[in-house]
């Protein structure tokens, strides 16, 4: 079976698609751009897309903006349902309290796998010897994070705020 992944090319994407490669899936992850100093797992193809644009779509089986703007948006926290707005999805959070051992993640992001528990979701909070020690360096081995979730989520929570008139 042919599986697209859009912007999967962060720690959940990848592993997600290390997961179906292994079961034979053939895996494209589309994305504007591939993560930096995280490489995509064997046998997964990367083809840059930018969902903005008429090309890409014909790639989806079931491509139709009206219908795929929603989910990706309720998904990235920005659709206008009648969710709270403080819905923010942090992606260490569910790792936690649904994988606390980190057992996906050490199945599918072999750099990862020798790495103390307590790191397993946060592994750029690893100290440099404890990196050393599980054979994985961040930054050379695997990715720092893009951004900052708590500085991201904050900052998204403050422009609502703005935008209702409630104050910065």
């Amino acid at each position: 079976m042919r599986v697209l992944i859009t912007g999967g090319t962060g720690l959940i994407g990848r592993a997600l698609s290390a997961n179906l490669a292994a079961d034979g899936h053939e895996v494209i992850v589309l994305s504007r751009s591939p993560e930096q100093g995280t490489p995509l797992p064997d046998r997964v193809q990367f083809e840059r897309w930018d969902s903005r644009t008429a090309e890409g779509w014909g790639h989806l089986v079931d491509g139709d903006p009206a219908a795929n703007n929603g989910g990706w948006q309720w998904t990235a926290g920005t659709g206008t349902d009648a969710a709270p707005y403080f819905r923010i999805f942090d992606p260490v959070l569910q790792g936690k309290e649904h994988d606390p051992a980190g057992i996906y993640v050490r199945r599918w992001v072999p750099e990862l796998d020798r790495g103390p528990e307590k790191y397993i979701h946060e592994p750029w909070k690893m100290p440099l010897d404890v990196q050393k020690k599980a054979g994985c360096t961040i930054g050379q081995d695997y990715a720092y994070p893009i951004i900052d979730h708590a500085w991201a989520r904050e900052r998204t929570l403050n422009a609502d705020r703005f935008a209702r008139g409630m104050g910065p």
